[in-house]
């Protein structure tokens, strides 16, 4: 079930259960420990389990560069074929922005069994949605922004464009290979799009409803003089 929400909370998984199970992608209950936008603090939790014969106690230590770590509690005790949840805070404290911090939290037995986790974040200004979407031609969407510093912050406003559509058919790429179909030109169509310097966001995409469900078209995107192919 972890998986599941692991995979909706990432994307990777779409289904009308997602909402229900969805985890924060850096809860995922592994060994190792990854948070791909720090802003500030955050917090994750792990559950381990005492797969040895006898009752243990595991006090906490880390090595990470320029982040606290704290955790609570700050030690626990676990006997053979039990669990226990532990918390982990991840503050910034001098880590350069958008670079990934790496090192090690360790918890250390009483008998000397040491278990260390590799941990790797990346400290941000803010954290926010990739993208927020709605229905209709009016009202507001609401989303969380985490901020990781103190002080003022000024949005710059954007205005959205319609979007605008190509239509067009290819025939069936017979290599199924790009590299192919762009020296032979068979099985690719070519649109050529102008996006004006200041825009802050472009986005292509096809669209299923306008094809029959039995074709695999591909969209390929080429930087500079900015080409779209389109492949069968």
């Amino acid at each position: 079930m972890d998986w599941l929400g692991f995979l909706c909370s990432t994307g990777e998984l779409q289904a009308s259960y997602c909402s229900a199970i969805g985890i924060d992608p850096s809860n995922l209950n592994l060994a190792s420990i990854a948070i791909g936008a720090l802003p500030g603090a955050q917090t994750v939790e792990r559950t381990v389990t005492n797969v040895g014969d006898k009752n243990e106690t595991y006090t906490f230590s880390y090595s990470l560069p320029d982040i606290d770590v704290v955790t609570k509690p700050a030690f626990f005790s676990v006997a053979p074929g039990q669990t226990e949840s532990y918390e982990l805070t991840f503050t910034v404290n001098g880590a350069a922005l958008n670079t990934y911090t790496r090192g090690f939290v360790t918890w250390t037995g009483d008998d000397g069994h040491v278990v260390r986790s590799p941990v790797a974040v990346r400290p941000v200004q803010l954290a926010v949605p990739a993208e927020v979407a709605g229905a209709g031609t009016y009202g507001s969407l609401s989303f969380d922004v985490t901020f990781g510093y103190t002080g003022d912050y000024t949005t710059v406003p954007h205005g959205l464009v319609a979007a605008e559509m190509q239509p067009g058919n290819v025939v069936d790429d017979p290599a199924d290979d790009i590299n192919v179909a762009l020296g032979s030109g068979v099985g690719i169509t070519m649109h050529e799009v102008n996006i004006p310097a200041d825009t802050a966001y472009a986005r292509f995409s096809l669209f299923d409803a306008y094809a029959d469900g039995n074709d695999d078209l591909d969209l390929y995107i080429f930087r500079c003089r900015l080409e779209l192919y389109g492949r069968q």
